[in-house]
């Protein structure tokens, strides 16, 4: 059977219950098991904030071509309907190649939101996050 680290959560607990010979050992003990473990924390909470900053900055390029989609059907399909000769044809065909852009463009935005609300527990709560990531893989775990 593979053995583990134990999860670095455990380890700041353990560390607390434990009885030292005075005051200023246990402060000190506590201090660095505290220390490793957030510098821990906040590298995973660095890496959640930029893979996040990553994902606005796609979901944004999203966002601007679902604009022009809409505004091009207004301009290139619904304008072209006041003027008195029309290909309907064409404007049908027109149509219909900007709302299958437009569907895709939405499932874009969609599944950029999904993410988002994905992303955003974790970013709210990046320890917590990163003790569940612990726990799920028990390899990744850190020695301490």
């Amino acid at each position: 059977m593979t053995e583990y680290q134990p999860n670095p959560n455990d380890v700041r607990i353990a560390v607390r219950l434990r009885t030292y010979p005075n005051t200023a050992t246990e402060a000190e003990t506590v201090s660095a098991i505290d220390r490793s473990v957030f510098d821990r924390v906040r590298t995973h909470e660095q890496s959640l904030v930029a893979e996040a900053q990553a994902a606005r900055a796609e979901a944004k390029i999203d966002e601007d071509a679902a604009a022009e989609i809409a505004s091009a059907l207004r301009r290139e399909v619904l304008y072209e309907l006041d003027r008195p000769k029309v290909d309907l044809e064409a404007l049908a065909s027109r149509y219909k190649e900007l709302r299958s852009e437009g569907e895709k463009a939405i499932r874009a935005l969609e599944k950029a939101e999904a993410d988002e609300a994905y992303r955003q527990p974790k970013l709210a709560a990046p320890y917590e996050d990163l003790v569940a990531l612990w726990d799920k893989w028990k390899i990744v775990r850190p020695t301490i």
